[in-house]
């Protein structure tokens, strides 16, 4: 971002409505920006009032006001920064969700270390977006994240990818955990790392959400995957997804 605009006026605080409620509604997605830089919070508030989908309802500068602003907006989504202040911005996940359940915490930071990359995604987080991208990519993780997809900048799924698959195993593990997938599994897997809930792949293949949970936990198993960005970076690995 190369210029940065102060939005003056106060943020109306938005009633509490469930996600699903919102996407029939066709309201826009509500996110709350955690950075402690404030001139880098404005930057992307003024990028997001640019789109119309996506709605700022609140910004802070360290996680005790992360908290207590998510507990009261409720938040689609959460953008969070790693580093706030002296504090690690990975421990604030888990007093986020636990005040703000739907809340989807996407991870924006400068920090491309697969160990911190890994552990983000172990903690919670729904996507891990490098600050180095384009704001292009802020946009699109964004979208994959509000439709319950998970998004991974590029140089951050190859780490997860080489956290998965260490270099002293063979090639392409990923690919010959493929072949071992049924026909069926191979259709959930392709619509879950599309950005699919559960609920929606039932639908699509008209069955009904706890088989399609089971067939997510034998891929799971199969693929030796941890977590659905586990299962996403090996999709990328093979092919069946491409890198955004």
């Amino acid at each position: 971002m190369s210029s940065f605009v102060r939005i003056h006026g106060r943020i109306r605080p938005k009633n509490r409505i469930r996600w699903d409620e919102r996407l029939k509604n066709a309201m826009p997605t509500s996110v709350l920006i955690v950075d402690d830089h404030r001139i880098f919070r404005e930057g992307v508030r003024e990028l997001l009032h640019q789109h119309e989908e996506f709605e700022v309802v609140g910004e802070a500068g360290d996680i005790e006001e992360a908290v207590s602003l998510a507990a009261l907006h409720q938040p689609e989504i959460v953008v969070l920064d790693l580093q706030l202040g002296e504090a690690d911005g990975l421990t604030a996940i888990a007093p986020i969700q636990m005040r703000s359940p739907l809340s989807r915490v996407l991870v924006l930071s400068m920090n491309d270390d697969e160990h911190v990359v890994s552990h983000a995604l172990q903690m919670g987080a729904r996507g891990f977006v490098l600050k180095k991208g384009s704001s292009d990519d802020l946009r699109l993780a964004l979208k994959a994240v509000a439709a319950g997809g998970v998004f991974l900048s590029p140089e951050v799924s190859e780490a997860v990818v080489r956290r998965t698959h260490p270099s002293g195993s063979r090639k392409r593990p990923a690919v010959e955990g493929l072949e071992s997938l049924s026909a069926r599994e191979l259709e959930v897997l392709k619509l879950v790392v599309d950005g699919n809930t559960s609920k929606d792949v039932a639908n699509t293949l008209h069955l009904q959400v706890e088989t399609v949970r089971s067939y997510r936990k034998t891929i799971m198993r199969k693929l030796g995957a941890k977590h659905l960005a586990g299962l996403v970076s090996i999709a990328m690995q093979s092919g069946i997804l491409k890198k955004r």
